[in-house]
């Protein structure tokens, strides 16, 4: 992908009632210049501008000389969508390389020239090049896919670049910036890390802020497709330097929102960080702020070894209480959190932990499961004529091991019959209307909508998340249907869903799809809000599907940490050919896939240091030969070369 000074191709220019002359000299690599003019008030020239894919970063301009008035740019992800716009005054002297100080993101830029004179004069500027200077992180994609159906590599491939933007270094956020306390915007200036001085943001323009549930699934990608582990562990730093005397991390590390279900995110991600990069020193350096976290959870834990929350990651929706899908989050947590302690050495609190995962899940089974449905229910702060189906519960069920394997195909029929469209699967399995939220539910509160009108807005409001596509909890579902053996499924969905949007605009993957006509909304999330809240059209978690394939496709994943030892059990589904390249702490894992009527011939490469352990048995469907390194594998067997 492109990185450094990027420059745009021209769509179109106008001289309407101005001057234009040898426009494409701005997009060339000849010095020669393109020059703008207009007398007065008339009608400025208008050029229309396409970077080819979505890119961010720092508009500039190499000026050969200037009438020093401003100019007019209009951007956006797409043609249809140039909703931002900023005037910028022209100051630089002639002959000099300028660099605007306010952070882009855009695929579309509109350019015209206004005459800042209080007379009729001619405003005028000579440009030899026009672009934008990269700003996210320059990773190497040391991690690679390729396989025999050329759309799913172009889902992988533009699931790591949807990632990269998303990656820029602290203090260039922008998340309400104008909203911030003043001690919020110092410290991020003032902030500095010994790993990098990037982190993961959710987005490259909205909100531009590090979350703590978007950190885990682009954290996980970055791993997968760039073999980048600092960027994480800066990241997982800066919400320990933010964390509470409670030991409760902020959501957030700009805005600084409250999500409790994030502090279980982090601790996730915390471990999952130590096992990709098997870096014990970060692990000890993270781990008093773990501790600090793990003990105000455990405060917080009821009987039945359930946590109480506030909100979860679908925030337009009032979740308030003993949620399920908060549940399952929490007994993975205790399964991570176990994991930690047993590499600090402490065994008999690891086992401690693992037994409150057990009970928590207990818990799951017992209070959300709905025998005649054959799903997870889960609590909502609202009344409704029916209560909806979550994805999210049913999906993080599956995927962290608390439904059996009964209980897992039933979900699985459930969301395919009642939530699956053309596009992916939806949040919900009906549509919310003449719902009513109690008087005693603070959700709302923050929300720019007045109680009077409250009920009449309300299906406006939870427009976002009302029975809509997010690739982000999709993917869980993809990984879900791949743990359970239903690998034509995983691979339906992946067509559906990021197949999509690869055919659509702007060439990164999308925060929301809309349910019925698979498009990029337009529609801001939120009415009346003075903030930013239009569909962020690249957004790190929904490109998390990028890791999920490495995962389960190739099927290499780290057992130990810092791939000491490793899982291969690959999962081509009817593919005829896939071939990639795993980034490990030693080295590179190469694997390839054949497959034909004959049979099916694996073939795996790893660095020294790497024990493997490769379950490729179940690729012999039709009793034919699985030859893996080159010898035939017993169908029984489990081999580790």
């Amino acid at each position: 992908m492109k990185t450094g000074y990027i420059f745009p191709t021209i769509i179109s220019a106008d001289a309407h009632e101005g001057e234009l002359l040898d426009v494409q000299n701005m997009v060339s690599t000849s010095r020669d210049y393109a020059k703008i003019a207009v007398y007065g008030r008339q009608r400025s020239p208008e050029i229309l501008f396409d970077f080819g894919i979505k890119t961010t970063g720092y508009l500039f301009l190499d000026i050969k000389g200037s009438s020093h008035d401003s100019l007019y740019i209009e951007y956006g992800p797409r043609q249809d969508a140039m909703f931002f716009s900023r005037k910028i005054k022209v100051t630089t002297t002639k002959n000099s390389l300028w660099i605007d100080a306010s952070h882009l993101a855009l695929r579309y830029m509109r350019l015209t020239l206004l005459s800042d004179a209080p007379l009729p004069s001619q405003s005028w500027i000579e440009i030899r090049k026009i672009g934008v200077k990269f700003s996210a992180y320059p990773f190497h994609y040391r991690g690679q896919f390729h396989a025999s159906d050329e759309l799913l590599n172009k889902i992988w491939t533009m699931g790591a670049y949807t990632n990269q933007l998303c990656v820029q270094k602290a203090d260039a956020t922008v998340a309400y910036k104008q909203e911030l306390p003043e001690t919020h915007k110092s410290f991020l200036k003032s902030w500095s890390s010994p790993y990098s001085q990037y982190i993961i943001m959710d987005g490259p323009r909205r909100d531009m802020e590090a979350w703590i549930g978007d950190v885990r699934p682009e954290a996980l990608t970055l791993y997968s497709a760039f073999g980048e582990y600092s960027v994480a562990k800066s990241t997982l730093s800066f919400f320990a330097d933010l964390q509470e005397t409670s030991g409760k991390l902020p959501a957030s590390n700009a805005s600084r929102q409250d999500f409790k279900e994030y502090n279980l995110w982090w601790i996730v991600s915390l471990w999952e960080c130590y096992l990709y990069s098997g870096d014990m020193n970060f692990l000890e350096h993270m781990y008093l702020p773990f501790r600090n976290c793990l003990d105000w959870i455990l405060l917080d834990l009821d009987e039945r070894g359930l946590m109480f929350n506030d909100r979860t990651w679908m925030w337009t929706i009032a979740r308030q209480g003993y949620t399920a899908a908060t549940q399952c989050i929490l007994a993975h947590a205790f399964q991570c959190a176990a994991n930690i302690e047993r590499a600090m050495g402490n065994p008999s609190f690891a086992d401690q932990l693992v037994g409150k995962a057990a009970k928590t899940c207990r818990a799951i089974n017992d209070h959300f499961w709905d025998e005649e449905r054959g799903v997870y229910l889960d609590e909502a702060t609202f009344i409704s004529e029916k209560a909806p189906v979550f994805l999210d519960t049913n999906v993080l069920a599956i995927v962290f091991g608390i439904a059996d394997e009964n209980r897992s195909r039933c979900a699985l029929d459930y969301i395919r019959e009642h939530m699956w469209t053309p596009f992916g699967s939806t949040t919900l399995d009906i549509y919310l209307q003449n719902i009513k939220v109690p008087l005693d539910c603070h959700h709302y509160d923050g929300f720019p909508v007045s109680r009077d009108t409250f009920d009449d807005e309300i299906e406006g409001i939870i427009y976002p998340h009302n029975r809509q596509i997010w690739p982000f909890m999709t993917a869980y579902e993809v990984e879900a249907r791949f743990k359970t053996g239903d690998i034509d499924g995983a691979f339906e969905l992946i067509r559906n869903c990021w197949g999509n949007m690869v055919l659509q605009e702007p060439g990164t993957f999308w925060e929301m799809v809309e349910a019925d006509t698979g498009k990029f909304p337009l529609k801001g999330f939120v009415a009346h809000s003075k903030t930013d809240v239009l569909n962020s059209a690249s957004h790190g978690w929904s490109g998390w599907i990028t890791h999920i394939m490495s995962v389960y496709v190739l099927g290499v994943r780290p057992l130990a940490p810092g791939f000491s030892r490793v899982s291969v059990k690959p999962n081509p589904g009817a593919l005829s050919f896939v071939n990639g390249r795993i980034p490990t702490p030693k080295g590179p894992i190469i694997i390839t896939i054949k497959q034909s009527l004959a049979g099916v011939a694996v073939d795996i490469t790893a660095p020294g240091g790497i024990r493997l352990e490769c379950d490729v048995t179940h690729l012999n469907k039709l009793n034919n030969t699985v030859v893996l390194n080159g010898k035939e594998i017993a169908q029984e067997a489990l081999i580790t070369p």
